[in-house]
């Protein structure tokens, strides 16, 4: 199994918030029979190349690599090396698994099935709720998100993502958004990146309707970032024409798959265990099934 991180800049472990959920991930799969490739994302730990100008298809790129590099290792079964994609690393996986047809099977891990521009504005509907703003102010803010991210998304260049953004952070929007100068012309530089620019137009749907290969899709019911309901019903729909095909939510469990009260990014740190046991467990049965 060679595991992918989610979005920004990850060591081997995908060390976040006190937590090595790769680390907990890959123990727990080498003690039951499965070989597990871990690597630190390009420009972090002793990986080279340069992360900010990477896209999610560049990140695809890598993990073919690491599947062909693990087809040359004698003590691996070169017809069950698979992908364990984690939030964005699903749609890393998928995109791999797209173009590399000797990938063997597809694990997502709160893997995105909807459009990135509506996980974007999932997560910022969640956040605004959680502020405890009014729902005349929560929609209001929201739907100034949606003209950001539309105006970005279309886009035809990184110069013209940057006008547009800028152009709908006048200073009256700053102001309603509480941004300085300075910080709305940080946010309109990450905005017009080639990585949120990817991502924004990115179609994971369409990807995972290409392949054919068994995939297993986990999102913990607590999720705020990947919304579980919406995001596993859009990945059957997409993979209907697959026949090996498990998705599930597992009730309790947050986007890193602890065991949560609300789901919270907040609660992340202070959250003792670093992956649901139960889920590994599925996901080690479901693999060893096939293999």
């Amino acid at each position: 199994a060679i595991l992918i991180s989610g979005s920004g800049p990850q060591d081997r472990d995908e060390t976040l918030f006190g937590h090595k959920p790769f680390l907990v991930i890959a123990d727990y799969l080498t003690r039951h029979g499965i070989a597990v490739l871990r690597y630190d994302d390009r420009g972090v730990g002793e990986s080279r190349g340069d992360f900010a100008s990477a896209t999610s298809a560049d990140f695809a790129s890598d993990a073919r690599a690491a599947a062909a590099f693990l087809r040359q290792r004698p003590e691996i079964r070169t017809d069950a090396v698979g992908i364990i994609g984690h939030s964005e690393g699903g749609l890393v996986g998928s995109l791999a698994a797209a173009e590399d047809p000797h990938i063997a099977y597809l694990v997502l891990l709160a893997g995105p099935g909807l459009p990135g521009i509506e996980l974007l504005q999932a997560q910022n509907a969640f956040l605004l709720e959680s502020q405890g703003r009014s729902d005349a102010e929560i929609a209001r803010l929201h739907a100034l998100n949606a003209r950001i991210l539309e105006a970005v998304a279309a886009a035809p260049d990184a110069g013209a993502a940057r006008a547009a953004a800028g152009a709908v952070l006048d200073p009256e929007t700053r102001a309603a958004l509480g941004l300085s100068e300075a910080a709305a012309e940080k946010l309109v530089a990450q905005l017009a990146s080639p990585w949120f620019r990817y991502f924004l137009r990115a179609d994971p749907a369409a990807i995972l309707a290409s392949i054919d290969i068994p995939v297993l899709a986990l999102n913990g019911a607590l999720d705020r970032q990947v919304p579980a309901e919406a995001n596993l019903a859009a990945i059957a729909r997409a993979l209907s024409r697959n026949g090996d095909v498990t998705v599930q939510a597992l009730p309790g469990l947050n986007h890193l798959f602890q065991h949560a009260k609300t789901g919270a990014p907040a609660e992340y740190a202070g959250i003792e265990e670093t992956f649901s046991r139960d889920a590994l467990a599925r996901i080690a049965d479901w693999i060893t099934a096939r293999f």
